[in-house]
């Protein structure tokens, strides 16, 4: 038998949320997404019992509960990502300018859940998992490497079976974005050459434990409930002065956005109030010293009305319903 091949292997989601948890919606048309790594996988517990049967060897394994969970890496780029920011903050609101649109994704009240498939074309075998929500991402801005998110992934159940869950697939065009085209402004100024790194993590804490009693089966995920979102990273930034230790030392409200442009098209990110926790420099080489500050983004009474926003501006039309 042949071995399976990572570069035949691919993602795709169902354009349509599930009509309920778990439950596939009616139009099962799918969408193709690029990405460098996934972790998604299915596992059952073996519970070790503690039955006496009167001899030394042990009894058989109990059956525990069903988990799907795990981590995909992604290309951020200029259409893809968008179908990875819906699953992570809601459906966008869509506006054409031009002969672009601009998507503008906040955070929402409810977060909707989809089937992922991982297909092995090269065996012909397919994992269907539904249920699918996203618990959050993070990703590193700055440096000589690719640009990517990190995206946790959270569901209910695998299938495993000799066909796709969908007949009906489109494969998206892809340009992607790079470190090289980062923006970073802070408080409305631009930061340009003085930070090296900038981490971004955002947080939706699922809660995992809906553990149901069912039929055909139990010890899986009723529903998979989402709890506060949080942002919250840090910034590596020269020590030239001591501006930023005073500004976090206040505790002042601040506010960051990073952007990724490439001509009339870009990715924002935008957290329009934050605070910084204060650190002070360390010493730790003869060279150039930095300051890391960690920081915190919150909703009080920004603009956004989110706890953090994405802005993607690109020429795909809509996302779910699209097609």
């Amino acid at each position: 038998m042949t071995q399976a091949r990572g570069q035949q292997a691919y993602l795709m989601r169902h354009e349509l949320p599930e009509s309920s948890y778990g439950v596939d919606p009616a139009s099962v048309h799918s969408i193709k997404l690029p990405f460098n790594t996934s972790g998604i996988t299915a596992t059952r517990n073996l519970i070790e019992p503690t039955t006496i049967t009167g001899r030394r060897d042990a009894v058989a394994p109990a059956q525990g509960r069903r988990n799907v969970a795990g981590s995909v890496v992604v290309p951020i780029d200029q259409c893809a990502i968008g179908y990875w920011l819906e699953m992570l903050m809601g459906s966008p609101t869509t506006t054409p300018t031009g002969s672009a649109y601009q998507h503008v994704f906040k955070v929402s009240s409810v977060m909707k859940s989809y089937a992922i498939e991982q297909g092995h074309a090269d065996l012909s075998e397919y994992i269907k998992y539904s249920g699918m929500k996203a618990n959050g991402f993070s990703m590193r801005i700055g440096g000589d490497e690719e640009l990517t998110m990190s995206i946790d992934l959270i569901g209910q159940a695998e299938a495993m079976g000799g066909s796709s869950m969908s007949s009906r697939i489109t494969t998206l065009s892809f340009t992607r974005f790079h470190n090289a085209d980062a923006i970073l402004q802070e408080g409305g100024t631009a930061l340009d050459g003085k930070v090296t790194e900038l981490n971004l993590a955002v947080a939706n804490n699922l809660d995992e434990a809906v553990y149901c009693i069912a039929s055909g089966g139990g010890g899986k995920r009723g529903d998979l409930p989402e709890g506060l979102a949080h942002a919250t990273g840090d910034m590596r930034i020269m020590f030239e002065n001591r501006s930023y230790y005073l500004m976090a030392a206040s505790g002042s409200e601040r506010s960051l956005t990073v952007t990724f442009r490439q001509n009339s098209f870009y990715l924002e990110l935008d957290i329009d109030e934050l605070i910084f926790e204060r650190h002070t420099p360390p010493v730790e080489t003869p060279l150039g010293l930095w300051v890391t500050l960690p920081f915190r983004a919150y909703y009080n009474d920004g603009s956004n009305a989110s706890v953090i926003q994405a802005t993607l501006v690109n020429t795909w039309s809509a996302y779910s319903g699209h097609l």
